[in-house]
């Protein structure tokens, strides 16, 4: 489409710039888990050891920073460990991506390149509102990875029914994967998450300390790791 064709292809590397430190650190193992986001680390876990079509896509949502990037990440590593094929990107980079390859020519190594992988993992997908091209391309791809028995993964800030623009095809495919919600850690695992972010930089904290920013910093878990990195 026109707003498509619009946006800079200038991205190289799809998904967010990442730090050397964050890149080992964004793990299955180094998730911190509560009830909150118990079932989308199981469900993680699952795919990353099993590669269970039964529950594709899967769909993970919740607020900005409550670690739905760490968790696709996370089933990268432990793939890619396994040399398994597995490509992660940003939906913005999808879409950045798709139309390269249309005004290339290269259409068919885009689509070759994403429904012949065994896991698809797709963060951001609300930046597919409004944008017709990149949502069907998403829907032919899952399609095409369930014919295979191949997962695909997204997430999104935005639940399924607020993502009712990307079309019912998409969304009702979405649907018949498994759906899960990660909300706001609790207080006591906003300290777990410190206590750990504290020991991957090997940091010496306080319980009075962590009480206290556990306490005080409710917002998201990104937001807890930034008092620790500053």
């Amino acid at each position: 489409t026109a707003n498509e064709v619009a946006l800079s292809d200038t991205t190289k590397n799809p998904g967010r710039p990442q730090t050397t430190l964050n890149k080992r650190l964004l793990s299955l193992e180094s998730f911190v888990s509560g009830p909150e986001s118990l079932l989308a680390h199981a469900a993680s876990q699952a795919v990353s050891e099993q590669l269970n079509p039964a529950q594709s896509p899967l769909f993970i949502y919740g607020d900005v920073g409550l670690g739905k990037t760490h968790l696709l990440s996370g089933i990268k590593r432990a793939c890619t460990a396994k040399a398994v094929n597995v490509h992660m990107l940003a939906a913005e980079s999808f879409t950045n991506e798709l139309v390269s390859a249309i005004r290339g020519g290269g259409g068919e190594m885009f689509r070759e390149k994403y429904r012949s992988c065994d896991i698809l993992l797709v963060d951001d997908i609300h930046f597919f509102l409004g944008k017709k091209s990149s949502t069907e391309e998403l829907t032919h791809t899952i399609d095409e990875m369930h014919e295979r028995n191949r997962q695909v993964v997204l997430s999104s800030n935005l639940s399924l029914k607020s993502l009712s623009g990307l079309g019912r095809r998409l969304c009702s495919r979405i649907e018949a994967g498994l759906v899960v919600q990660i909300t706001k850690p609790s207080t006591k695992v906003r300290k777990k998450i410190l206590r750990s972010k504290a020991s991957d930089r090997s940091l010496a904290i306080s319980d009075d300390v962590v009480s206290y920013l556990a306490e005080n910093i409710q917002t998201n878990i990104r937001a807890l790791e930034g008092v620790i990195h500053h």
